[in-house]
């Protein structure tokens, strides 16, 4: 609805990277059977959906003003997720209380192996936020990994728009 859309803002628009990212995901779709994934920055879901489609399980974040146009774009696609054998659940992040590695400890301890991210990033404090909880998810995940764990991968698609996401 035109309210969601409004209250999502940024989220509520499908961006040219997440298009790449899926279409980036999908070439490999049995990489994606039965995997964890985390998708911070969600917006409308195009990723994580596509990755539910691939059988993947997926966990899709974004701010609490997404989260309707979120759960909506979930529900549109509950028979194509269900028919490939994923499953897909919106959950609420704001990066900034992602920032460090206690902090990021309970996404991680949730067993995610893939992070992705498209187009997370629009302005300079956006870029700080994000990168320092990219960062703080990776560093807790790599404690385990010490101790024999499977690795957690991180897939980031962007597209540098000059004078808008940083100078």
């Amino acid at each position: 609805s035109a309210t969601e859309a409004g209250g999502a803002k940024t989220a509520a628009r499908l961006w040219e990277p997440a298009v790449v990212l899926a279409a980036r995901l999908c070439a490999e779709p049995s990489a994606l059977r039965g995997r964890r994934m985390l998708e911070l920055g969600a917006g409308l879901g195009y990723v994580g959906l596509h990755a539910a489609c691939l059988g993947a399980i997926v966990t899709m974040t974004d701010l609490d003003e997404a989260q309707d146009i979120l759960r909506r774009s979930i529900e549109a696609n509950a028979v194509a997720v269900a028919t490939a054998g994923g499953i897909v659940e919106a959950a609420s992040l704001d990066w900034a209380q992602c920032e460090t590695e206690s902090a990021a400890g309970a996404w991680v301890a949730a067993g995610f192996d893939t992070i992705v991210a498209s187009d997370p990033v629009y302005d300079e404090a956006t870029v700080g936020l994000f990168v320092r909880c990219l960062a703080s998810l990776l560093h807790a995940a790599a404690a385990p990994c010490r101790e024999g764990a499977a690795r957690v991968s991180a897939h980031v698609a962007h597209k540098h728009r000059p004078g808008v996401c940083c100078a």
